[in-house]
């Protein structure tokens, strides 16, 4: 896995946990 795509999907998991998704 890339860097660019690890730090994607870590913010993706962040703005789940903030917006409940």
């Amino acid at each position: 896995m890339e860097v660019s795509e690890f730090s994607a999907w870590l913010v993706i998991k962040e703005l789940n946990e903030l917006f409940g998704f």
